[in-house]
């Protein structure tokens, strides 16, 4: 496992495999942050938006997911956190101070 020392911001981005999402995930990319790709792009955008941002030193993980349905943002929400807990960290997680 990778040291705090060694661990790599991480950013969620919405529509990150075209358009302005997808410049703003390429320059999160280059500033050293690993990425959640949120995009309602098909299989393929998505592979190949990974494909760059692996080349370019970054982790990034893609969840297919339309954010103009409102339904479902809390699932998204324990996703993404799911992704970050299984990448990063090994020990208990704890929801604030104790």
């Amino acid at each position: 496992m990778a040291s705090p020392a060694q661990r790599r911001p991480i950013a969620a981005v919405t529509g990150a495999c075209r358009g302005i999402g997808w410049g703003i995930a390429r320059a999160l990319a280059a500033s050293g942050y690993d990425l959640v790709l949120l995009d309602n792009a098909d299989r393929e955008q998505a592979q190949s938006a990974i494909a760059h941002l692996q080349a370019a030193g970054a982790r990034a993980i893609f969840i297919g997911f339309d954010l103009a349905h409102v339904d479902g943002h809390e699932a998204l929400a324990d996703e993404i956190a799911s992704a970050y807990i299984c990448t990063y960290e090994s020990g208990p997680v704890s929801s604030g101070p104790t």
